[in-house]
């Protein structure tokens, strides 16, 4: 993950045309591209039957290194580095001091408590059993993409895309078990919050009013009740918000 994510923000630098772009945006590039870098080594391994432990860590670990080595070298990395550790202070204290300030600090204890849930409750939601988390249980055994001879839906679950699913098994790669597969959606959760603030902003909502907006959309049952089960929809709910948000600002 920190492989992924140093990556990502030198990526997000290089990218990111607009040095005027502002703290969420560059948080929304960074979360974006990470989720990208996992999934693509992640295809990578598994096309080769390569997945496995011992070869993702030095692959992560060299791009880890790499990439906080270019950080360090380009001073636009740096400076967007310092830009989000500076926005995060500020809108730490800025979610204090609103007046709406116990509601997102209720939102925000509800969904850490819906992602450490997962640490103590096995992940018996249908879909998860049937084939996001077996899906990933199998590439995780196996170290690629396989089909195999199967009734009924298998037929058709095993062909599936399997980019939502690739972080259930990352997640399951170090311990080969299920154990943080429901940590996997807190992160993508917060990234597609940021998503909607941001866009909120894009099309030219105040400050407060954009984050009224974001904490109401990610305290949605359609959005938050997906905190404690292994199901692919907030990745997918991460990278469409985040995708819209670049869309409006190229259009823009």
């Amino acid at each position: 993950v920190l492989g992924a994510t140093l990556s990502a923000l030198w990526l997000a630098a290089r990218l990111v045309p607009d040095g005027e772009a502002s703290a969420t945006v560059w948080f929304c590039a960074v979360g974006a591209l990470a989720t990208a870098l996992l999934v693509a080594v992640f295809h990578g391994l598994t096309r080769t039957g390569a997945f496995r432990l011992d070869l993702a860590v030095p692959i992560f670990g060299i791009l880890a290194l790499s990439a906080g080595s270019a950080v360090q070298r380009d001073p636009r990395a740096r400076d967007v580095l310092r830009r989000l550790g500076a926005a995060l202070r500020d809108r730490a204290g800025q979610v204090v001091a609103a007046p709406e300030a116990a509601w997102y600090l209720l939102l925000a204890g509800l969904a850490l408590f819906a992602a450490l849930r997962g640490l103590v409750a096995p992940p018996f939601t249908w879909d998860a059993l049937t084939y996001h988390l077996m899906l990933a249980g199998r590439w995780v055994q196996d170290g690629h993409v396989a089909t195999r001879a199967a009734p009924d839906a298998w037929t058709y679950y095993q062909y599936f895309p399997a980019n939502g699913d690739a972080l259930f098994a990352w997640a399951m790669l170090p311990l080969r078990r299920d154990l943080a597969v429901t940590l996997v959606n807190l992160p993508l959760w917060a990234l597609g919050t940021a998503a909607a603030y941001g866009l909120s902003r894009e099309v030219g909502l105040r400050p407060r009013l954009a984050a009224l907006g974001a904490l109401l959309f990610a305290s949605l049952p359609a959005v938050f009740g997906y905190l404690s089960v292994a199901y692919a929809e907030l990745t997918l709910y991460a990278t469409l918000l985040c995708g819209t948000l670049f869309v409006a600002r190229y259009l823009r």
